[in-house]
């Protein structure tokens, strides 16, 4: 049984962790 806005949210935390990559990269590249 999925529960509902199950993959409503795990697109949301797979948009989170794609955007804590893009965090990530940049301040790699800052420092």
């Amino acid at each position: 049984m999925i529960p509902p806005g199950y993959f409503r949210f795990k697109k949301k935390m797979s948009d989170v962790r794609e955007n804590s990559i893009k965090e990530v990269m940049r301040w790699q590249k800052e420092k």
